[in-house]
Formats: C-alpha cells, sequence, structure tokens
C-alpha cells in the first residue's frame, strides 16, 4: 500500500486504522516519503506506533524515498530496525548540488552524531544486559539478579529457612484449660445485679476503674479478676454482713450485660507488637438500648483475638510456646491447633494480661496463609508505570497502594498491580523486583524475577514466594517498550538539533 502524495496523513488517526487492518490481514505496508519531506515529532510518533503493530504480526513494512536525512532520524531513534527503507532517487543538481569538497566531511559527521545517539538509546534504554547474572537453582528454576545491589538474594529467608511442621502437646493444652478457662471482669464491664426483695440494690452496675462495683449504701464490691459468680458471691455476702438482709433469706443473681474493651500487652513474632485494644464493641453494643437484652459473650476476649491485635504472628512464630502473664505469672500455652485444626484451648483475656510469642528461628509453611492467629489480610506497595507519569493521579497512587488477603504469592500480587498481559511481544521480557523485610533480621531483601520465570516456576516458593505485610514490589517493562520511550525522549530532545545537522 502506498500512501498519498501527502506524507502528512500518516499522522492521522483513519490512517493507523487502516495500517492496523492490513498488518492484521498479513498485507506489507509500504510508505512514501516525498522529496524534502522533514520528519517531524507526529511522524515519529505515528512510526513508533506502526512499529509496535507490525512487530505483534512479526512484519517489516517498507518505507520509501529515504534520503540520508532521513536515514540517520530513523536510525537515531531506533526506528530503522522495525522497516525496510527504500533509498530516494536523486535530486537534479539544479535542487540540490552540495560543494564536492565538504560532502564526506558532512557525512561523516551526521554518522558520528547519529552513532552516538543510537548508543546513548542503547544505554538509556538498558539493554546492553551488563551488570546482570544468571544463575540456575535445582529443578531448573532459573533468576536472573542483578550484581551489586545491596540485599540482593537468589531465594527470600522465607524459603532457606523452613521449619519442622508443628507437632502439638495435648499434655500442656489440657492443663492450661483447667487453669485459665474462666472469663474474668474488669474496668467498664456492665452487670446487671437483682436482688429479690431489693429493689434499692437492683440494677445495672459498671465496673468502676479500680475494679469494683459501687451498691448503694453497702459500699464498694471488687469485681476486678474475678468471674461472674464470683462477683455475685461478693454481693451477697456485702449485704449480709452489712445487715440489710438474713443470709437464708438473701437470693442476688449477677448477669454480664455488657463486656467492656480491654488493654493487652503483646510483643514477640508479631507483625504489630506494643499496646492493643481487644473486645472494641460495635456502634450497635454502645447503644443503651441494647442493655435491654439479658446477657453477654466476650467472643473477642479470647487469647486468638489477642494475637490479631498484634497484627497477626509473623511466620516464624513458635506457637507452641506462647507465654501469658498475668498478675506476675507466667503460664505457657501450646496455641498450634489454630492452625493444625486438632483445637485450641479458649482462654479468656483480662485486662493488664501480656502475651509473649516466641520466634522459632525459621520459618513455618502453615503460618503462611490465614488462620485465626494470622492476619485477614495485609498492606503492599506496588509500582508499575508504563511511562513517567505527571502526577499521583494519573499513575493511580492513593494513601497506600492496595490490600490482599494473607497467603498470597508473588505471582498473584504482580497480577493485581497489572503488570501481566498485553502485547506478547514487547511485555513478556518484563520483571518485577520485591522489596522485604526479613524478621529474623531486620534487613531488606531484593528479590527479582523475570515474568516468564514466574509464570514457569509458579509452583515453586523459591521463584514464587510468598508476600509479607508492607512487601513492596516494582515491575520493570521490556526492552522493546523502553526502546520505544526513549526514542520519543529523544526525538523531543534532539529535534532542534535536526536542524544544526541539516547544516552539516
Amino acid at each position: 500500500m502506498n500512501t498519498s502524495p501527502e506524507i502528512l496523513g500518516i499522522t492521522e488517526r483513519r490512517f493507523l486504522s487502516k495500517a492496523s487492518r492490513l498488518l492484521r490481514n498479513g498485507q506489507n505496508l509500504t510508505i512514501g516519503f516525498p522529496h524534502h519531506y522533514v520528519i517531524d515529532k507526529n511522524a515519529r510518533n505515528a512510526l513508533a506506533d506502526i512499529a509496535v503493530l507490525a512487530s505483534r504480526t512479526q512484519a517489516v513494512p517498507t518505507i520509501r524515498g529515504v534520503t540520508a536525512s532521513h536515514a540517520i532520524e530513523l536510525e537515531v531513534t531506533g526506528l530503522s530496525q522495525h522497516f525496510v527503507l527504500e533509498a530516494a532517487p536523486e535530486e537534479p543538481a539544479a535542487k540540490f548540488s552540495p560543494p564536492a569538497t565538504t560532502s564526506p566531511l558532512r557525512l561523516a559527521a551526521r554518522l558520528m552524531v547519529g552513532v552516538a545517539c543510537v548508543v546513548l538509546a542503547i544505554g538509556l534504554a538498558g539493554c546492553s544486559g551488563s551488570g546482570t547474572t544468571t544463575a540456575m537453582l535445582n529443578d531448573g528454576v532459573r533468576i536472573t539478579p542483578t550484581a551489586d545491589v545491596p540485599g540482593q538474594v537468589d531465594v527470600p529467608a522465607r524459603v532457606s529457612h523452613r521449619c519442622e511442621p508443628f507437632v502439638q502437646k495435648a499434655e500442656a493444652q489440657v492443663a492450661t484449660q483447667a487453669l485459665l478457662q474462666r472469663s474474668l471482669h474488669g474496668p467498664g464491664d456492665v452487670l446487671r445485679i437483682d436482688v429479690k426483695d431489693g429493689e434499692d440494690f437492683s440494677g445495672l452496675y459498671t465496673v468502676n476503674y479500680d475494679g469494683t462495683v459501687s451498691l448503694p449504701l453497702a459500699g464498694r464490691v471488687k469485681a476486678e479478676g474475678r468471674s461472674t459468680e464470683a462477683v455475685q458471691d461478693a454481693v451477697r455476702d456485702a449485704l449480709v454482713n452489712g445487715g440489710y438482709f438474713h443470709a437464708g433469706q438473701l437470693q442476688v443473681a449477677v448477669l454480664p450485660m455488657r463486656w467492656a474493651p480491654m488493654n493487652i500487652s503483646i510483643s514477640g513474632a508479631v507483625f504489630l507488637p506494643g499496646r492493643a485494644v481487644i473486645n472494641d464493641p460495635s456502634a450497635e453494643k454502645r447503644d443503651p438500648e441494647s442493655l435491654q437484652t439479658i446477657g453477654d459473650a466476650p467472643m473477642s476476649r479470647f487469647i486468638d483475638a489477642g494475637l490479631r491485635a498484634g497484627a497477626g504472628i509473623r511466620p516464624d512464630a513458635d506457637l507452641s510456646r506462647i507465654t501469658l502473664i498475668r498478675a506476675g505469672r507466667q503460664h505457657e500455652i501450646d496455641l498450634t491447633g489454630l492452625v493444625t485444626g486438632l483445637g485450641a484451648p479458649d482462654i479468656p483475656l483480662m485486662a493488664g494480661d501480656r502475651l509473649e510469642v516466641p520466634s522459632s528461628g525459621c520459618f513455618h509453611a502453615e503460618l503462611m496463609r490465614p488462620s485465626q492467629a494470622t492476619p485477614p489480610g495485609f498492606r503492599v506497595f506496588m509500582s508499575n508505570l508504563t511511562v513517567p507519569a505527571t502526577g499521583n493521579n494519573p499513575s493511580a497512587i492513593d494513601n497506600y497502594a492496595t490490600n490482599l488477603p494473607y497467603g498470597t504469592k508473588l505471582l498473584q500480587a504482580v497480577t493485581s498491580a497489572n503488570c501481566i498481559g498485553g502485547a506478547k511481544a514487547s511485555n513478556a521480557s518484563r520483571h518485577v523486583v520485591l522489596m522485604s523485610n526479613n524478621p529474623l533480621t531486620g534487613k531488606t531483601e531484593i528479590i527479582e524475577r523475570s515474568i516468564e520465570n514466574l509464570l514457569r516456576h509458579a509452583n515453586d516458593e523459591r521463584a514464587n514466594p510468598y508476600m509479607l505485610p508492607n512487601d513492596a514490589l516494582a515491575c520493570y517493562d521490556s526492552g522493546v517498550t523502553n526502546i520505544r520511550e526513549v526514542a520519543r525522549t529523544l526525538s523531543e530532545v534532539l529535534g532542534p538539533l535536526g536542524f544544526v545537522i541539516g547544516l552539516l
């Protein structure tokens, strides 16, 4: 197909649409340059678009009427390798008669400038291949890490330092259940006290900050650290000892109406150690009308809620040696049943409890998936820019990049970041860099994988590791896309230089 005598049509959308249709149908595409035609910015961009279309169909379009200046321009921008160039016929001497003595100098100067620009384009595009090494893991898993990058590793620590499977200790579990099986009251709990024939003492009571319940006339009754039954006995004793009732005639009932949120401390192999609040009631539970119902269940005051309050346990946590510190006494608890399915003790916590989660010094495969002890989801940071962005909104940068469910692998995260897909000819050679913190050492690990490597070895954790909270990944474009972007950049920068080259 030949263009019209006016080559300006190459920049029009209908021309690109027609060219795309011809290439898809397997037909050849021929573009004609008229004499004295200057390749401007719009024409360069249009030719780059045609080159991308042609690469998808493995076609090589033809450009006729290419002069020496055209050839240099196409070579500088890297477009010459995507077209067959046919030289233009020589013009009459009256129109083009350069001095014979200076023609070799002009040609040499143009060639030097052209070669320098091509080398610069290739260097900026990163296509020279220098600075990378290729390593082969067992079973044919190939990786290509970048040399001399601090923190670069072939295999992440979560794969190379793997623990043995958990073994549950049934005897420790039974002993702990017998010791800590009751829910104990603390400040903020709402209790309903009913005294038969004692309306002055009946009503709703809140456990004070000092851990007591203030009864009218009878004084304060200690409730903190006591079960509901123990508080009921203490109220009965206070009313009898105060002379308000006879022991044989007094009937007292104490019912928990609302279990208050409480502060605990958690440390060790968790993602967010420190002080945390558990059993924070919903807005419905805070409504005074909710107190009209009798009873309350402290579902979010058990030990698994305490672990989740620390943002969940890390993969190196030793669940068989969880330590609960209460009132100065230490209790060792085996919670491996939370992930093995063999059952775990439901230990209710109380205000002021401390949980210490020791590290195993290695990573447990059982703790790299969602469970009652691991976080349900986590935050990661993703970057996938195919062109430089001029602001946050065009590049889809929000407060946080995105959230992923716990147990997500690198390949899934890369897919979520839209790093996979598109034109195979230009996108197949993309690669991703994962930046992750090693919880055992506290140092950052840099892991580089090609997209093709991830797809071929998706079931191998050495090539496709699990993601961890606050990981960051960045996708890098292929060499074809790099050359195109550098060519466009150089065309904008070197546009004014074209006039100088034409004068040489």
